[in-house]
């Protein structure tokens, strides 16, 4: 019999919901948004897009998250695509 730990759950939970996020990554956003975890992966991806540096602001990375309903994948991919034509500053 294997038992998780709350440490373990979280960082799989976080890792599924945004590849590539540390545990501290993950407990300091939580903490931030006072235990709040749909809060937390929210800024979490919002951070991960801001970081590619297509964008030059969080707020561009938002919209696109919620166009494509908070999915990271495609959102990275169009704010790409629209970096490469010209089209976001």
């Amino acid at each position: 019999m294997y038992i998780v730990t709350k440490l373990e759950y979280l960082q799989v939970f976080f890792y599924d919901q945004v590849p590539g996020t540390s545990i501290e990554e993950a407990h300091t956003a939580l903490q931030n948004h006072s235990w709040n975890t749909n809060r937390a992966v929210r800024y979490l991806k919002i951070e991960q897009l801001f970081r590619l540096g297509a964008v030059t602001n969080r707020d561009e990375c938002e919209r696109e998250l919620k166009h494509f309903n908070w999915d990271i994948q495609n959102a990275a991919s169009s704010l790409i695509d629209k970096c490469h034509l010209g089209s976001v500053v």
